[in-house]
């Protein structure tokens, strides 16, 4: 693996993290998984944007910089939808299928249990999308 994928893995860890607190946060405090993972993960989207763009492709942040993030704004809202709505079904089913057969855990479980399944294929597609934003903007 080379240096830019590791270090995009790293940030996206550090992301991820804030991703994941963020929405294991709001749902124990009555958010819906599927709501609660598309603002948590619109958060750690930008953190992961600007941190990779400066750090890793080492690009300027100035006025350029807008065109490649307005680009990934819109990339970043069909994700999450798509990832908010398979975490948001999976989620509830797991939790009912779960209850149902003696699993007694909270939603709060079962939503990060999701998450963490969700989480590699996600990586993978930014990782992807990243690098071909880096050379084009």
């Amino acid at each position: 693996m080379n240096r830019v994928a590791l270090g995009f893995v790293a940030i996206s860890g550090i992301g991820w993290i804030v991703d994941f607190s963020v929405m294991s946060l709001l749902v124990n405090k009555g958010g819906e998984p599927g709501v609660a993972n598309f603002i948590s993960a619109c958060l750690a989207a930008s953190l992961v944007y600007w941190s990779s763009r400066k750090f890793l492709f080492q690009k300027k942040l100035g006025l350029s910089a807008t065109g490649g993030f307005a680009f990934y704004l819109i990339y970043t809202f069909i994700t999450v939808v798509l990832f908010s709505t398979l975490i948001h079904y999976s989620s509830l089913y797991a939790f009912n299928y779960g209850n149902s057969i003696g699993f007694n855990y909270s939603l709060v479980i079962f939503a990060s249990l999701t998450k963490m399944f969700y989480t590699p294929i996600n990586l993978l597609i930014n990782y992807l999308v990243s690098c071909s934003l880096a050379k084009r903007f």
